[in-house]
């Protein structure tokens, strides 16, 4: 068991708002882990369900559960509460409606504690029970950030820039003052995680997965549009600027590419399901996207789907936008 005198290796921050029905499945999978050396910091961002509750009842279950509580602020403000908090030498970020399979910590600690001293690794995961690789040819490498900007492009482009399969080093967080900004609202994490590589010289990969990211019918791409969604857009534009010191033709046209696919992303929910936000924005959203639609199709990253759905968008939408103004 855990000594009570030992400072946890991991810090494992969890925001939770609403996830009364799935919280304590989460935080059960992390106590089943076979690694024991490990916090968990439980950030309640002012659920009106009851939450609270079952975030209590699983403190009394292990002391190395801590529990915060804070008005709503949003997801990134609860996560830069806990890491106001943590004691942790490693951070790991867990949403509270997904959970991990066990060897997870045990995994990620054997491909941190390589020669090249990594301080990131990035290991598969899975979306709805199925595997989502990320491209590694041995079972673990090291990629030096420092020879290459093309790695930042392999490390949050091809991994996933996602919190979820990755494992920090809370040093670099601290030293840099790294957080997450609060005025994003989608795609945050991959921000901070730009950020963070930005200050690191080698990080590692794996290709088992442990991590389910579960999309609900919340996550859905059916939902409509609304203020914080765009703020995909800002998130997008704020990395492309961010990564321009590394003078990498490669990465600055993958970056210009996922913005075009962010747009996309957008265009097709207000196709599914308008609403005043979208029909507001649309005109310039699709202006971005057909700024970077020759780029997008011509990309060779770019999947068969979103070729397809990049060319329905552009001949149908001018269209539909075009019967709706006639109504």
């Amino acid at each position: 068991m855990l000594s009570s005198d030992l400072s946890p290796l991991i810090s494992v921050v969890i925001p939770v708002f609403n996830n009364e029905k799935t919280i304590e499945k989460c935080v059960n999978s992390i106590l089943n882990q076979d690694f024991e050396n490990f916090e968990i910091v439980i950030v309640n961002d002012g659920s009106t369900d009851s939450s609270s509750n079952a975030c209590l009842n699983l403190c009394e279950k292990d002391k190395r559960i801590k529990y915060l509580e804070k008005e709503n602020g949003g997801v990134s403000s609860a996560r830069n509460f806990a890491l106001e908090k943590i004691c942790g030498k490693y951070v790991y970020f867990c949403d509270a409606d997904d959970y991990l399979d066990n060897g997870c910590f045990s995994y990620m600690l054997s491909l941190i504690n390589k020669e090249c001293e990594p301080k990131m690794c990035a290991v598969a995961y899975f979306v709805n029970n199925k595997k989502i690789d990320i491209g590694v040819s041995n079972e673990t490498s090291c990629i030096n950030q420092l020879d290459s900007a093309r790695a930042i492009a392999l490390i949050n482009l091809r991994f996933g820039a996602f919190l979820w399969n990755k494992l920090f080093s809370a040093d670099i967080i601290k030293e840099n003052n790294i957080r997450f900004d609060e005025s994003i609202h989608v795609r945050e994490d991959a921000l901070f995680c730009y950020e963070y590589i930005k200050h690191i010289s080698c990080a590692a990969a794996g290709e088992k997965a442990f991590y389910h990211y579960i999309i609900s019918e919340n996550t859905a791409t059916s939902q409509a549009i609304n203020e914080r969604r765009l703020t995909a857009l800002d998130a997008c534009k704020k990395i492309i600027d961010m990564c321009e010191c590394f003078e990498s033709t490669e990465l600055n046209s993958r970056l210009e590419c996922e913005y075009t696919i962010n747009c996309l992303r957008i265009l097709t929910r207000i196709l599914r399901n308008p609403n005043q936000a979208g029909l507001s924005c649309a005109d310039r959203v699709f202006k971005d996207f057909k700024r970077g639609f020759f780029k997008l199709i011509t990309n060779k990253y770019t999947s068969a789907r979103d070729i397809a759905v990049a060319v329905f968008i552009r001949i149908a939408f001018p269209l539909w936008l075009r019967s709706r103004s006639k109504k």
